[in-house]
């Protein structure tokens, strides 16, 4: 927690410079001229500690089940999991995925939404942009206002680098313990939530300080360290 808050203030305080640098910084492991996101791994948890942060997880079926998971989410239609699944073809160049699909009820054929792939795809929706935050991506959160309660909070939050989708963060509102150091533990701070939002919801601190908050962050594209810069 205190490398946590070390490194909140230190980006609060280069928070406007990063704007202003990103107007001529160039990164030379970045590709931004790819037709569309390539997901070529699946990481989570973010953090400054190189141990123990961006853990590196299956991406195939065969590896998840000899690890002992068990799928929630998906990045393929539910026709396709469910029947003849995707060719080795199909993972060698399309990736881990071809959509990012967030289900919205029981039934994973009809109940989803599918998460833009690129950031250009928002203009004109209900996604509200937040702030550019390196090593994770400009942040999108859904609906947000400063007078929303907290419960409204959508639990998917779109990460986008180069104007292609290539990681996300989950928000749930309580204090979930993470033995795997893949989850984080927000800071009840305004002050700590304008690094990723825009407006900060007038309830998120104080939830924070009672309830507690949790996020996780999952990344598509190899090496966010070097290559999420917004």
């Amino acid at each position: 927690m205190k490398l946590l808050l070390l490194f909140a203030i230190l980006g609060a305080a280069t928070a406007g410079e990063q704007a202003a640098l990103s107007a001529w910084w160039w990164w030379p492991f970045g590709d931004s001229t790819a037709p569309e996101p390539h997901w070529n791994t699946l990481k989570v948890g973010w953090g400054i500690n190189p141990l123990t942060s961006f853990q590196t997880l299956p991406r195939t079926r065969s590896e998840a089940v000899k690890q002992g998971w068990t799928m929630y989410g998906r990045a393929t239609c539910a026709d396709t999991i469910c029947t003849v699944g995707r060719t080795a073809k199909d993972f060698e160049t399309k990736g881990t995925g071809s959509d990012l699909y967030l289900q919205t009820g029981a039934s994973p054929r009809t109940d989803f939404v599918i998460i833009p792939k690129y950031e250009k795809d928002l203009e004109g929706t209900d996604w509200t942009p937040g702030k550019c935050f390196w090593t994770m991506g400009m942040h999108y959160f859904k609906n947000l206002r400063e007078n929303m309660r907290c419960e409204e909070l959508y639990p998917l939050f779109p990460l986008y680098n180069n104007g292609k989708l290539n990681a996300f963060g989950m928000l749930i509102g309580a204090d979930i313990p993470s033995p795997t150091s893949r989850y984080e533990s927000p800071i009840a701070s305004k002050t700590f939530y304008q690094l990723f939002m825009t407006p900060v919801p007038k309830c998120l601190q104080s939830h924070t300080e009672e309830k507690g908050v949790t996020t996780l962050h999952v990344f598509l594209e190899n090496d966010p360290r070097m290559n999420n810069f917004c």
